[in-house]
């Protein structure tokens, strides 16, 4: 049984597990996927213990890390595989972690389009904030949500919380205070600090942004649909008029 052979069993199971249920897909995994993994790592250990030229390269959560192997056509993969052990093996554990990142890495290639297309971004804030930008619009995308309509929700969620906060604050000092101001670098210690720098605080930060992820978004509408369905339900004579109109 070859490396190749393993790796492509594993991608025809998780064709064949690709309408399966989260609890079912993981007991599939359990009992099919795992034995084609440690197969896999086996092989990958005994061409580790061939290949003279691997070095230790420290350790990482628990994990020896290697370099080298750059002698040997398998070398390269080699070092992939013993890096990621553990990453490799997550998706035997949570059926929400797909078998490989390739979902992922077609979702990075509109923002590598891009980078001919960002001269207008000048610093490193506006590389990070078109980052953060494209980051949502494509987890939107992958979710089949309208990126725009998810953004207006969670800001418009946000403004109630900031109002709310603001309410508070303004009880306990008695002054009102003015929160959504126009995010800018500002100076401290005579060096600029950025907006992404971990010394920056904003206004967003004195709120809980916790729940107007993506995913809770989804979750609102789904709930919202289910409320709203008795109200779009056919009447009750349509089969009645479908098989009439069979009949014409």
């Amino acid at each position: 049984m070859s490396a190749t052979f393993c790796t492509e069993v594993l991608f025809w199971l998780e064709e064949d597990f690709e309408f399966t249920e989260r609890e079912e897909l993981e007991q599939r995994r359990h009992e099919l996927t795992s034995y084609y993994v440690d197969r896999l790592y086996a092989i990958v250990d005994q061409l580790k213990s061939v290949t003279k030229s691997l070095e230790e390269n420290g350790s990482r959560d628990g994990v020896t890390q290697y370099k080298g192997g750059k002698d040997v056509p398998w070398g390269t993969a080699i070092v992939y595989a013993l890096n990621n052990r553990t990453e490799m093996h997550a998706f035997l554990q949570c059926g929400d972690i797909e078998c490989s990142n390739n979902r992922a890495e077609r979702t990075l290639c509109p923002g590598k389009r891009h980078t001919q297309m960002m001269e207008f971004l000048a610093t490193k804030d506006g590389f990070n904030g078109f980052a953060d930008l494209l980051t949502i619009y494509m987890t939107c995308r992958l979710m089949e949500i309208n990126p725009y309509e998810y953004i207006h929700w969670a800001f418009a969620c946000a403004k109630m919380r900031l109002e709310d906060y603001r309410l508070a604050t303004s009880k306990e000092t008695g002054t009102t205070t003015q929160l959504c101001k126009l995010p800018r670098p500002y100076k401290k210690d005579g060096e600029v600090i950025g907006l992404y720098d971990k010394d920056y605080v904003c206004w967003s930060d004195k709120i809980s942004w916790q729940g107007l992820d993506v995913w809770s978004y989804a979750e609102c509408l789904d709930r919202e649909y289910e409320r709203l369905k008795p109200e779009f339900r056919l009447p009750e004579d349509e089969d009645d008029y479908d098989e009439d109109e069979d009949e014409e």
